[in-house]
C-alpha cells in the first residue's frame, strides 16, 4: 500500500496482514519514525521539492531503508 502520509493506525494494520506499506516523507525524521515502526520503503514525495544533492544526502544517511522517489 502506498500512502502520502504515514499513519500509525494504518502501519499497524499493515504490519499485522503483512501487507508492505510505503509511507510518503519529507524530513528525516519521518524515515526514524517509520523505519522504529518496521518500513522497510519510504516515498520521497514530492521529489520535486528536493534537489539530488539532499536526495544523495537522506540515501547516504539512511543506507538501511529503501527510498524511491515519487512525483505523484
Amino acid at each position: 500500500m502506498v500512502s502520502p502520509i504515514s499513519d500509525n493506525k494504518l502501519i499497524k494494520i499493515c504490519n499485522r496482514k503483512r501487507i508492505l506499506f510505503i509511507p510518503g516523507i519529507v524530513t528525516p525524521n519521518e524515515i526514524y519514525s517509520g523505519w522504529k515502526r518496521n518500513i522497510k520503503i519510504f516515498k520521497l514525495f514530492p521529489c520535486s521539492i528536493f534537489n539530488p544533492t539532499i536526495i544523495n544526502k537522506y540515501k547516504s544517511i539512511f543506507i538501511q531503508q529503501n527510498i524511491i522517489i515519487s512525483h505523484r
